[in-house]
């Protein structure tokens, strides 16, 4: 729930910036930077991430 879900840009992989599918992250602490592109596809995707997951958004719909 209100996870974003992003896509690496051409060209970049987890491979080339070091990663290996183990890592955890919080935001305000990252340490690898790294460009990718925010797949919010539609305007029913931007609204479930707005309010925190598709659970959310219906409960507060009903």
């Amino acid at each position: 729930m209100g996870i974003l879900p992003l896509q690496f840009k051409e060209g970049e992989n987890a491979e080339k910036i070091g990663l290996n599918g183990s890592e955890t992250y919080e935001i305000s602490g990252i340490k690898t930077s790294f460009n990718v592109i925010v797949r919010l596809d539609s305007q029913v995707d931007v609204e479930y991430y707005k309010n925190g997951g598709i659970l959310h958004a219906v409960l507060r719909n009903m």
